[in-house]
């Protein structure tokens, strides 16, 4: 006795998966992947803005103390912009990343500026003391 898909009327096993490729994205058999969420950009150029200010607190504090003042305050303002803003969007962290590096920045700058007012001011007071000369 033969046994045949069709003598008992079933139907064969049919694979109705659709079948991929190898190098293709699996299939979704719950439908279409959700969209990735955005990355808000005050968060990208808040941590941008906060790496430069570190570098050039870090490289110039030396000689031109203050130089990087503005590139922090704007990563300081933008990260808690970022922090603050409540849409449902990535970047927190990179808010975070900007504030963080911004206050630093803006502490070693603010530390190179009063070293340099001390040793102007040790200096004004030493000429002040030392030059009794009379005509």
């Amino acid at each position: 006795m033969e046994y045949d898909n069709n003598n008992y009327n079933q139907q064969g096993y049919n694979n109705s998966a659709p079948q991929q490729n190898y190098y293709q994205q699996p299939y979704n058999y719950y439908g279409a992947y959700p969209p990735p969420q955005q990355t808000n950009p005050l968060g990208i150029v808040s941590m941008v803005l906060g790496i430069v200010s570190l570098v050039l607190a870090l490289a110039f504090s030396c000689c031109v103390p203050g130089v990087n003042l503005p590139f922090s305050i704007a990563a300081i303002v933008l990260g808690v912009l970022q922090i603050k803003s409540k849409k449902n969007q990535n970047g927190r962290g990179l808010g975070i990343a900007g504030l963080v590096c911004g206050i630093i920045s803006t502490v070693i700058s603010v530390i190179a500026l009063l070293f340099y007012l001390g040793v102007f001011a040790i200096g004004i007071a030493d000429s002040v003391a030392t030059s009794n000369t009379y005509y």
